[in-house]
């Protein structure tokens, strides 16, 4: 019976570490193009939050104006975008996402920018299953996201992070499009920093 006391300790010691880690341990979950994607589970989510990190010589205000300006106005291929409301610190608009096999996907999107004292500039963004003006098609099923982009003045340039947590909605399995939303991450980042730098 000398183990109880071990095995309790044992079991507190994890108790414990389970508590102190979780929100804010990010890990590795994969390097492309020489950005890394890391990720970490949110409570009640499907899905883990993913961050990208990576620096730029653009300078934020360039940035700002790709993701409130052109980002916004060319859609994604396959997708019919709505805008609602725009101006240069905030813009919401719909999407209507087909898919050739499952239920077609929509977005109720909306995008803020905030700027800080120190330079540091964050460009919010959320998509919510709330239809002010109506869904964009019937029967689409509402993907939800929330992130930012945080843009801190740095020596030379930029440092950007890139945050995003998402779900597609419907019954997909997770194992199917994990890897397509880390994709997904990394060419975002990859086409802002592109598009940016020639404003």
């Amino acid at each position: 019976m000398r183990w109880l006391p071990l095995l309790a300790g044992l079991l507190l010691s994890l108790s414990l570490f389970q508590a102190t880690a979780g929100a804010d341990e990010w890990r590795h979950l994969r390097t492309r193009h020489g950005l890394a994607v890391m990720g970490r589970p949110v409570e009640g989510a499907r899905f883990m939050e993913l961050r990208i990190e990576t620096s730029t010589g653009t300078p934020s205000a360039k940035l700002v104006s790709y993701l409130m300006g052109p980002y916004i106005d060319e859609a994604d291929p396959g997708m019919t975008r709505k805008i609602l409301e725009r101006s240069a610190e905030a813009a919401a608009w719909t999407d209507l996402i087909k898919t050739p096999v499952l239920s077609d996907r929509c977005a109720s999107a909306r995008t803020w920018v905030r700027r800080e004292a120190n330079g540091t500039v964050e460009v919010e963004f959320e998509s919510r299953d709330e239809w002010s003006r109506g869904k964009p098609a019937p029967g689409c099923v509402a993907i939800r996201a929330r992130g930012r982009w945080v843009l801190r003045p740095a020596a030379g340039g930029t440092r950007i992070t890139y945050t995003i947590l998402a779900d597609p909605g419907g019954s997909v399995p997770v194992f199917l499009v994990r890897g397509m939303m880390e994709d997904d991450a990394l060419n975002r980042v990859r086409r802002v920093v592109a598009e940016a730098a020639k404003l």
